[in-house]
């Protein structure tokens, strides 16, 4: 848990805000969260033990994230 709370604050900036998201499975967590400086943050985590994707729709923009095997990662979209 340390190191996700390290991960997050790295990339989460003070004055942030949750924004919504939905997913449909029960093998991916999710957060997301807009910057002050308009970026956008989404924190993705795989707790399968297996390689596996989501797909990002932000505004009208769809994108493919492939997620490896029990990995955290993290999407950042510019302003």
């Amino acid at each position: 848990m340390y190191h996700y709370i390290g991960h997050i604050s790295k990339y989460i900036a003070p004055g942030a805000k949750r924004i919504g998201w939905s997913k449909y499975g029960a093998n991916l967590d999710v957060t997301a969260a807009v910057n002050p400086d308009g970026s956008y943050v989404v924190i993705l985590l795989n707790r399968t033990k297996e390689d596996s994707g989501c797909f990002l729709r932000v505004n009208r923009h769809i994108m493919r994230v492939d997620l490896p095997a029990e990995t955290l990662s993290t999407v950042v979209i510019e302003k």
